[in-house]
């Protein structure tokens, strides 16, 4: 689990990375657009574009997200790659097959305390560890998972953010809002339908999370459409 190479390195910055960096840089991107504020509120005088407005912005955003996100890891993989070779790629990674297919999670899944078992880039616990459902799959396909879900879970997080920014009126205002609610539900997870729940798409994945890949699927999704149509409601009626 402790060798990096070209294929493991998006798995091990998924894992360790990505959850907090994801929050922290959609909240920042707020700021970045800030001093657009006046110029868009002139620009939604446009019929045309207004309707556009919300999937435009969101668009912009989760590139910047995406390439603040990837690029670094995309130019570790190339340099390590060069260095140590590609065979890493179709390394074995142990994922919870079920969880691909159904809402299944491990039998008895995870309890409090329960050691973490390394085996080879996979984290097992001591219950995932003996479940037979597990199975083995490519790094590369792993990596395209975990890319999938990670992409959702940004998309929600932008649109998050967005409708926070409208309902709230105030930058400063829905930042707090943004970053006390999305650090309380990372520190204190719910449920299955709690979205902070997939930050960590490499433990869900590996069926380390108590949820389901299909279920990250499905939650992230109908959070991020549900806000992004709100974002469009807000849009129109302050226009």
């Amino acid at each position: 689990m402790y060798d990096v190479s070209s294929g493991t390195v998006f798995i091990q910055l998924a894992r360790s990375i990505l959850p907090c960096a994801a929050v922290v840089l959609v909240g920042f991107l707020f700021w970045q657009t800030k001093k657009d504020r006046k110029a868009q509120k002139t620009l939604l005088t446009i019929p045309h574009f207004k309707n556009r407005f919300v999937a435009q912005e969101s668009l912009a955003r989760i590139s910047m997200a995406g390439f603040c996100l990837l690029v670094p890891a995309g130019i570790m993989s190339i340099g390590l790659g060069i260095a140590k070779g590609w065979t890493s790629w179709n390394t074995p990674v142990f994922v919870f097959g079920p969880g691909l297919r159904s809402f299944a999670v491990p039998y008895e899944q995870i309890t409090n305390g329960m050691s973490m078992v390394p085996i080879g880039i996979s984290t097992l616990n001591g219950t995932t560890y003996v479940e037979p459902a597990m199975e083995l799959m490519p790094c590369w396909q792993v990596c395209v998972l975990v890319l999938l879900l990670g992409a959702l879970f940004v998309s929600f997080l932008v649109q998050y953010e967005m409708f926070l920014e409208k309902v709230a009126n105030a930058s400063f205002l829905s930042t707090v809002l943004y970053f006390v609610s999305a650090g309380l539900l990372l520190v204190l997870p719910g449920g299955w339908w709690d979205p902070l729940r997939y930050a960590d798409p490499v433990a869900v994945l590996c069926g380390n999370a108590g949820v389901s890949y299909l279920s990250g699927l499905c939650v992230l999704g109908v959070y991020t459409l549900v806000l992004f149509l709100l974002n469009g409601l807000l849009i129109r009626k302050h226009a």
